[in-house]
């Protein structure tokens, strides 16, 4: 939903509901469009904005294996993640957790 939003926002890429998205509009300019957009408009944490950046590079990757595009606009793009410390459950926490009746039978 990210990716449309974007599309949607960017002056720069043309959007027509009723086609799809062309792949070769796709630059490093876009890519930094996207970036932007992912931490300003989105508020998304450097390591949010990079899984979404991840999944387009997926998509660009599949291009340029059936060659639907000939250049990688993620050539020397860098996607840098920042280190999460997470602190572990207290022991309050996880009697919560034990006693919680779940309303699904699968759980």
């Amino acid at each position: 939903m990210q990716k449309k939003e974007f599309i949607s926002f960017s002056p720069r890429i043309p959007l027509d509901p009723k086609k799809d998205f062309n792949v070769k509009s796709i630059d490093h300019e876009s890519i930094d469009g996207f970036d932007f957009y992912l931490h300003t408009v989105k508020e998304n944490d450097t390591n949010t904005a990079n899984k979404h950046l991840k999944n387009l590079k997926k998509i660009v990757s599949i291009c340029r294996k059936y060659q639907w595009i000939n250049i990688d606009p993620f050539f020397r793009h860098i996607l840098k993640s920042k280190p999460v410390q997470r602190d572990f459950l207290t022991a309050g926490e996880l009697h919560k957790i034990t006693e919680k009746q779940f309303t699904t039978t699968r759980l």
